[in-house]
């Protein structure tokens, strides 16, 4: 990945029934806390990367599993 660049992060899941929920989150090194950056996508789309970063996605059924 070369500065300035972008990516598309994606994840694949399923359930048997109901709908899949998706949070993404994002680390802020300034504040040390992670924060929420996109709901209801299984695709994250980040532009213009300029340091290094780091992302995670928690994936959740009509249940909360």
């Amino acid at each position: 990945m070369n500065q300035g660049g972008d990516v598309d992060l994606e994840v694949e899941a399923s359930c048997k029934q109901g709908e899949l929920t998706y949070e993404w989150y994002g680390y802020d090194e300034d504040s040390d806390e992670w924060t929420g950056v996109q709901e209801n996508s299984s695709l994250l789309h980040v532009a213009d990367i300029q340091e290094e970063t780091r992302y995670y996605v928690r994936v959740s059924d009509a249940y909360g599993n």
